[in-house]
């Protein structure tokens, strides 16, 4: 039995094909960074967002800032930010895709 992997870049198309032994099993791995799945996970979720230190990277020196400014931030973002979920829908669609995928 042989299988067909196709690959595109925007120039080019390429075809592979390679052998499929018995019964190879292929894993999948799905990701979800997450999202608020409700309105009233907005900010909360805003918060941890903004709180992690691989999102906004303070200096040493300013590193207790880190929730002070997560917290204004947050409660700063999280009205434009519903207002951009209510129009999808109330949240987040990425859990329910996610899952649908899996």
């Amino acid at each position: 039995m042989r299988g067909a992997l196709v690959t595109s870049t925007p120039q080019q198309v390429e075809v592979s094909t390679y052998p499929v032994i018995g019964e190879a099993k292929i894993g999948v791995l799905l990701l979800n960074l997450g999202g608020p799945e409700t309105l009233e996970d907005v900010q909360p979720f805003l918060f941890n967002l903004f709180a992690d230190p691989d999102i906004i990277r303070l200096p040493r020196l300013f590193r207790f800032l880190q929730r002070p400014l997560a917290q204004f931030l947050s409660v700063a973002r999280a009205p434009k930010s519903k207002e951009g979920y209510a129009s999808i829908g109330g949240g987040s669609p990425l859990r329910r895709i996610t899952d649908a995928q899996a």
